[in-house]
């Protein structure tokens, strides 16, 4: 299930930047490093459920299906859909970082455009990177934090970064450091992702 839903959401992003685009399978497998035999389960499974179309030269599309079952999977993200578990349940902060770091044909070029908040955002997520080896954390905490700024990185290098994703990050991230020392991190880091959280992205 995870495998098809990083493969879906692969197409789901190439059809969002270019209307109608079809990507090569051997370019997705290639990208996303999965084996053969998991593409070939994939394909087969979402060419089944109508999920994606592929023609006889190995390009694969998204289809109207597809792509709103990407949607529906992160407007409720806690929730299964008809063909994935719950977009929490199989780490999407994964699965977001792995399509991002590996498509190496693109300039990083975190926030250009967004709203203030998401300027504040990026610039906490600095602050917080500069200090994060001092933190107080057991190892397993200090991996999930990491994790989660990463995740938000990458929605914030979209073009269109989706705001229950950052508020679930954002969220977890605040409760992992709330028991900070602020000599360590500063009062006015956490005191703004409460308000970002409070009032919104």
């Amino acid at each position: 299930m995870k495998n098809r839903f990083l493969f879906l959401f692969k197409l789901y992003e190439e059809e969002k930047k270019v209307r109608l685009a079809a990507s090569n399978i051997d370019s997705i497998e290639k990208e996303l490093q999965l084996k053969s035999e998991e593409i070939d389960d994939v394909i087969t499974y979402l060419k089944r459920k109508r999920l994606a179309v592929i023609d006889s030269k190995k390009n694969v599309k998204i289809t109207p299906k597809g792509y709103s079952e990407i949607e529906t999977a992160f407007k409720n993200p806690d929730e299964k859909t008809d063909h994935f578990l719950a977009a929490n349940s199989i780490e999407i902060n994964d699965l977001l970082t792995t399509i991002h770091e590996n498509d190496n044909s693109k300039p990083r070029s975190p926030v250009s455009a967004y709203s203030t908040q998401y300027m504040e955002l990026d610039k906490i997520l600095q602050a917080i990177r500069k200090v994060e080896s001092k933190f107080n954390l057991q190892p397993d905490l200090h991996a999930e934090l990491i994790c989660e700024i990463k995740t938000i990185e990458c929605q914030l290098e979209s073009p269109k970064p989706k705001k229950v994703i950052l508020t679930i990050s954002l969220k977890n991230i605040g409760s992992i450091l709330e028991k900070q020392d602020s000599v360590v991190l500063p009062k006015y880091i956490q005191k703004r992702i409460v308000e970002l959280l409070t009032y919104g992205l």
